[in-house]
């Protein structure tokens, strides 16, 4: 029932497009680019990329066509021959592919979509019209650099009396191939990684939550969940989830997502605190304590370390550790490690041991 019923929901989208309106003109269409790549898979379509020759050898849809937008006017017929055929129109981010459908159906083309830009295509993507052979150190053609999309699931029971919830994660990996400067050498494989949505459901599947608008971009594998975790941030019995920003630089720091379940209203709430210390440093439960601590690096010799604690619903500093290379407060021409310690007393964060080293 439910394949009939996307059937001919599908039939109805293609079959609308045809349809004059009451001037006797056909409509224009905007459709979704999860609404274009469905089309592609069930019907005969052409797809028309409207962008400049240098934008299209950079990166294109498979079996994409292109045609200039500004073209249209002069090469449209020669292109479509069939009037009647479902033409699917994207440029880079929307602005043209409008401009370009709009005319289509001006000129009478029956069947236009337009699906917006390339930025918002989840499927994949060819890198190159003429495309590079580049080799491995075995002599070995590479793949092409291609765009493939992200999706995971997993489930995890994050409490004892809960039920089994099951998290799937959705997203996009650029896969690129980095070479030497005469290109006949590979060095390595880079994947970038873009986790956008989070939706999780209980063991009947009904919606539990769904978490959007992610901005992220590492290279960890799926093998490794993209930096997706569980873990108990503040010590309640109730795993936590987190998911990395992107990588950290030489400070050691992993800018990450953390959410934190409330049983009070059955959902994971994002928290600003934890994602505020990861711009800092790497986070780590420290159990036995019921403590976090980060670690950071600044330059060779230089570092600071801080504990965290959860008190009142918010995760505080309740020690740290700071060691920079300074000039000598006695003797301009040395240098020397300055440290200082400061912990949490009476509410405040105040001084208890500053001390200077030689190198």
């Amino acid at each position: 029932m439910a394949k009939l019923i996307y059937v001919l929901l599908m039939i109805a989208l293609v079959g609308t497009v045809g349809c004059d309106s009451q001037d006797g003109q056909a409509e224009y269409r905007l459709i979704s680019s999860s609404e274009a790549q469905e089309m592609m898979e069930n019907y005969d379509v052409l797809i028309l990329d409207v962008r400049t020759q240098e934008e299209f050898d950079s990166g294109f849809i498979s079996n994409a066509v292109l045609l200039p937008y500004d073209e249209i006017g002069e090469l449209a017929e020669s292109v479509i021959v069939d009037r009647n055929r479902i033409v699917l129109v994207y440029c880079q981010r929307g602005r043209r592919s409008e401009i370009a459908a709009r005319a289509l159906v001006e000129m009478g083309f029956t069947r236009v979509y337009d699906f917006g830009g390339i930025e918002d295509w989840r499927g994949e993507v060819v890198w190159s019209a003429t495309p590079t052979v580049f080799f491995n150190y075995f002599g070995e053609p590479l793949p092409p650099n291609v765009i493939t999309p992200i999706d995971l699931t997993v489930t995890q029971r994050i409490n004892e009396q809960m039920p089994e919830f099951t998290f799937r994660l959705t997203g996009y990996s650029e896969h690129h191939y980095l070479v030497n400067h005469n290109r006949t050498r590979f060095y390595r494989e880079l994947v970038k990684n873009s986790v956008e949505s989070i939706t999780i459901t209980d063991e009947n599947g009904n919606l539990i939550q769904e978490i959007t608008d992610l901005q992220t971009a590492n290279q960890a594998t799926s093998e490794t969940m993209y930096g997706f975790s569980f873990d108990d941030w503040n010590f309640d019995g109730y795993l936590d989830i987190s998911l990395w920003r992107f990588p950290g630089g030489s400070m050691l720091n992993a800018p990450t997502y953390f959410w934190l379940w409330d049983n009070s209203v059955g959902q994971f709430v994002r928290n600003a605190d934890l994602e505020e210390f990861s711009d800092f440093s790497s986070l780590n439960i420290i159990s036995e304590s019921r403590r976090i601590e980060g670690w950071t690096r600044f330059g060779a010799a230089g570092g600071a370390s801080r504990v965290y604690e959860y008190r009142d619903g918010r995760f505080i500093m309740v020690e740290s550790w700071e060691r920079n290379l300074v000039q000598s407060p006695y003797d301009e021409d040395e240098w020397v490690l300055h440290t200082v310690i400061r912990e949490l007393i009476n509410g405040e964060v105040v001084v208890v041991q500053e001390y200077f080293e030689e190198l």
